[in-house]
């Protein structure tokens, strides 16, 4: 019976005993079982108990202080201009703005902020509250925002709040659950809102509302609280005059009712209805004061038609709109707005406005008798605007806004970040005062970090710099400049990263020499690992090599895993993780693989899997460079009951963090032995603005003891 060759080696610093087993002979491993798919629910995997890492106890010391310093020269250098994607007047014509920003005039707001005419008001919103409003309104005299949040400036509100003058206060316990019979979006939330009368309508993709019964959509007010109407799916669009209210989305019954995605309620019944055109989509629906407009657009030739809703039925008015339009609003006069232009109606005909700026995009107008206030991206003198105030004859820009920008990868050489953003597809490198663009990309890539001078640009396939020299795997030296240690040829390689190690599946060629299967990489060092290629990406742990395919199944991410049985890939099981808006992330630590589940941190075993710790936020990314630390990064503050921040460490015995730590959400994470870099949705480090990234300078300390390292080396 041949053994599989293995070297696990206890003693000192994995110290590899190749020359010894050269002479044993070929080795077969142990064939695991192989295990079914589980679907891992909120709480631990009920068909197994869990077991808890020795060195791992599950509860939880006082945390210590992870010691360093925070590179404080970022500031707000990778700023990028903001969006307003809403926009509300109330009855004092107080101009409410939302959207996706940070900085508005270069004061901090988060997403929302209020125009009286003179200043700007801020309602304390966070970091993480940017871009979560989908809708606003005037109720009771207060303002309600509606959206995708939990909590909304740190007050718990669950997609639904109201402002009293100095908090926001929630509507009962809010929204919860899931309407979606294609579980499209895990979080539960708010779509539209609409007021009438003393009542509060509300549609979106909950099934829950105040701990209610609610498919879709309910209502509020002052004397109770409801549903309105038994949806099958979410509800997108509410618009209400007297006697009438306008329900659109993804949706085909209503009661007992069907309908092919707009309902209509007349006071009494539901009833199927529909808009005019045979384009009209079931959201192209506006109410100004009490009269409900509607635009049908034609594709050939490009234009729109707009209708009026007039003793139940929809009338035609104007001429045709030589554009698809996207709204209406009203100051003296009525106006429709597309993408590009304004158009006014002067008597019974449409004409284009010719505002005095450059418009790149038109995202939402809303007007008062003082005239329009028009959200968008603009250039005025030259200048980049968001809103702008038109009073028929002068243009007033009113707000310039600011974001974190979207970064795709991070990584770093002694302290300085280098980042992949989301868009353009380029390398930046900080230089210690500003922020150089060293390469153009091409399709996807990867960053990693395995030492303090050592990052690493990996790629599917082979990318070519401006030199001649084509390969799969590119080093950064310290100037930020490629270069390669190794001449790498893959097709569809996979990458993962193992302590100091850079794992390559689907390796076809190094430095001219055909390789087949898997390597791993160590600077200009590399060693095949025996395996055949598989296209999936792998990991040691509990004695075993692991290859995981990861595909999505709306709300939860399908994972397969297979195992190396010595001379092939065998199933060894499979998973069903819930989604937290993330991929799930893996990384092995003290030859045991960790995961991301939800707002939990799970452990494989060889018996199956159980939850370690649990946050109460989702963990994005997780980190080890040595086996001393397992760092975790996220969307959250807790980790159990310990306030800690975003970003901590366990040691095996406790969950340390910084004592100052990012004020919002950390997406991206590289570890080396004295540096950690971060990304994500935060604008500050204790009281220093760091918009969007972050560099932490670890203090000095002892060696680590040596831990127990799983090596396979290639068969002989």
């Amino acid at each position: 019976m041949a053994r599989k060759r293995i070297v696990g080696n206890r003693i000192g610093f994995y110290l590899i005993l190749i020359g010894i087993l050269l002479n044993l002979g070929t080795v077969k491993a142990q064939q695991p079982q192989s295990q079914p798919k589980r679907l891992l629910s909120s709480a631990t995997d009920r068909a197994f108990e869990p077991t808890t890492i020795q060195s791992s106890p599950l509860t939880l010391t006082n945390s210590s202080v992870i010691s360093g310093t925070w590179d404080t020269s970022f500031g707000n250098s990778l700023a990028t201009a903001g969006t307003i994607t809403k926009l509300h007047l109330d009855a004092n014509n107080r101009l409410y703005v939302a959207g996706k920003f940070n900085y508005l005039n270069g004061q901090l707001f988060n997403g929302l902020a209020a125009w009286n005419g003179t200043t700007w008001q801020g309602y304390g919103l966070q970091a993480n509250d940017v871009d979560t409003i989908n809708a606003l309104d005037s109720y009771q005299n207060q303002l309600v925002v509606a959206g995708r949040f939990r909590q909304l400036a740190n007050q718990t509100t669950n997609g639904l709040a109201r402002w009293d003058g100095s908090q926001f206060q929630a509507f009962g316990t809010g929204v919860s659950g899931i309407n979606d019979s294609y579980r499209n979006n895990i979080i539960s939330q708010v779509y539209d809102i609409e007021v009438l009368s003393d009542t509060l309508y509300l549609g979106g993709n909950f099934d829950t509302f105040n701990g209610l019964d609610a498919h879709g959509t309910a209502y509020w007010r002052p004397t109770g609280f409801g549903e309105f109407g038994d949806f099958n799916g979410v509800i997108s669009d509410l618009d209400a005059i007297p006697n009438t209210l306008f329900a659109g989305g993804s949706v085909s019954r209503v009661n007992q009712t069907s309908i092919q995605g707009l309902g209509l309620w007349n006071g009494t019944t539901w009833q199927n209805s529909s808009l005019p055109g045979s384009n009209a989509a079931r959201d192209q629906i506006g109410r100004i004061g009490t009269t409900l407009y509607t635009w049908a657009n034609n594709y050939d030739p490009r234009q729109t038609m707009m209708y009026r809703w007039n003793a139940n039925q929809w009338q035609a008015f104007g001429s045709w709109i030589d554009e698809f339009v996207l709204g209406v609003a009203q100051s003296n006069d009525l106006y429709a707005y597309t993408i590009s232009d304004l158009w006014r109606l002067v008597g019974n005909q449409w004409q284009l406005v010719n505002l005095p700026m450059t418009i790149n995009s038109i995202n939402t107008v809303v007007g008062n008798d003082n005239g329009l206030y028009l959200a968008g991206n603009f250039e005025v003198d030259g200048n980049a605007v968001q809103l702008v105030h038109w009073n028929g004859t002068t243009l007033t820009p009113l707000a310039s806004t600011s974001v974190y920008p979207r970064l795709d990868e991070i990584t770093g050489v002694q302290g300085l970040p280098i980042i992949k953003p989301n868009w353009p597809n380029v390398l930046k490198q900080w230089d210690g005062q500003t922020w150089q663009t060293s390469y153009a990309l091409q399709g996807m890539a990867s960053l990693f970090a395995t030492s303090d001078d050592r990052a690493y640009l990996a790629y599917p396939y082979p990318y070519q710099t401006a030199g001649s020299l084509s390969s799969s795997l590119w080093q950064f030296d310290s100037t930020g400049a490629l270069t390669a240690p190794l001449q790498l040829i893959g097709q569809a390689t996979t990458w993962t990263l193992s302590g100091t190690e850079l794992l390559a599946n689907g390796i076809t060629m190094i430095n001219s020499q055909p390789i087949s299967g898997a390597v791993a990489l160590n600077g200009t060092e590399w060693r095949e690992l025996g395996l055949n290629t598989n296209f999936r990406k792998i990991y040691y742990a509990n004695n075993r090599i692991y290859a995981l395919m990861i595909t999505q199944n709306h709300d939860w991410w399908e994972i397969d895993i297979d195992t190396w049985n010595g001379t092939a890939w065998v199933d060894f099981t499979g998973l069903f993780v819930q989604s937290n808006g993330s991929i799930p992330q893996f990384v092995t630590w003290r030859n045991q693989l960790y995961f991301t589940n939800g707002n939990q941190l799970h452990r494989l075993e060889n018996t199956g899997n159980s939850m370690v710790f649990e946050f109460d936020g989702a963990p994005l990314q997780l980190a080890n460079i040595n086996d001393r630390y397992l760092y975790v990064g996220g969307a959250f503050s807790k980790v159990g009951e310990q306030q800690l921040g975003s970003i901590v460490r366990w040691n095996g015995n406790s969950w340390q963090a910084p004592s100052q730590t990012p004020n919002g959400t950390v997406e991206h994470m590289a570890i080396t032995e004295n540096y950690l870099y971060l990304s994500g949705n935060f604008t500050h480090i204790g009281a220093n603005p760091s918009l969007g990234v972050a560099s932490f300078q670890l203090a000095a300390e002892p060696e680590p003891l040596p831990y127990q390292l799983f090596i396979p080396q290639v068969v002989k």
